[in-house]
């Protein structure tokens, strides 16, 4: 009996949807990396950056408070012109795996070019869903070619992407049910 119990609390845990995220790869992605920059080296070879063009996809994440955003992100050298990066919210569960939804915009970045700080991060972002409900957080990149395909020259595009992470700082308000509330007060 006590190992049944046990097994069923693993499995319950492990089901569990997690708060905060670190991932350099998406879990779904509108088209496939076509372009990357090989740049920043970290001592054991050089960082690679992958083209964000469309909407890629993170998570199932909970919400339990505010959150923030970080995201390595490195814009493509000149004369390639900057489109931001966005971050979008989205809410409801995909219907079908990789089934792209419009977000909610909260946050967006033209990425960095230090290599010394590799991360751009969000200010603390209270979420317009409530406390418990499941997100996804969504990263929509641009690009475009110039007028000529085979030079840089006219081109634009969001910062390529290496790893994103979603950090939460639950809320000290807890979510509880109605009976709950009139058992305290009796």
């Amino acid at each position: 009996m006590v190992l049944l119990m046990k097994v069923c609390q693993l499995r319950a845990e492990a089901t569990e949807i997690p708060t905060e995220l670190l991932a350099c790869a998406p879990q779904c992605s509108e088209t496939l990396p076509f372009a990357f920059i090989l740049d920043c080296n970290d001592g054991s070879g050089f960082l690679r950056w992958d083209v964000n063009l469309g909407r890629t996809l993170w998570g199932p994440l909970r919400n339990v408070g505010p959150i923030q955003i970080a995201v390595q992100a490195r814009p493509a050298s000149a004369p390639t012109e900057a489109l931001p990066l966005y971050a979008e919210i989205v809410a409801r569960e995909p219907t079908e795996w990789c089934v792209y939804e419009p977000g909610a915009l909260y946050w967006q970045t033209l990425g960095t070019r230090e290599c010394d700080s590799l991360w751009v991060t969000s200010p603390k972002i209270d979420l317009l869903i409530s406390y418990g409900e499941t997100y996804w957080l969504q990263l929509v990149g641009f690009f475009q070619i110039g007028s000529d395909p085979y030079s840089p020259e006219g081109s634009a595009s969001s910062p390529y992407v290496r790893c994103v992470r979603v950090r939460s700082y639950p809320s000290p308000v807890q979510r509880t049910t109605w009976n709950y509330v009139k058992q305290m007060y009796r």
